[in-house]
């Protein structure tokens, strides 16, 4: 029988493509400054967001961020 702490350890593919895709986005967004690539903030994530991307901006989703660092406890 699986502990409660083994079956969180599991994960599904697609989160892990979004854990992925997640972390390309705050690298993306770190080095924004350097670069000199235009961001963008949005409040509404999904379309969007997409939107947002097929003009090459880079996209910030300060919710999302403040959940994420919230969770890492930074």
């Amino acid at each position: 029988m699986e502990t409660h702490a083994q079956a969180r350890s599991v994960k599904q593919p697609s989160a892990l493509k979004q854990k992925e895709l997640i972390a390309r986005n705050y690298d993306r967004l770190t080095r924004a400054h350097e670069t000199g690539e235009k961001v963008v903030s949005t409040f509404v994530a999904g379309n969007l967001n997409e939107l947002m991307l097929s003009f090459g901006l880079a996209t910030n989703m300060p919710e999302i961020n403040a959940i994420q660092s919230a969770l890492r406890r930074q």
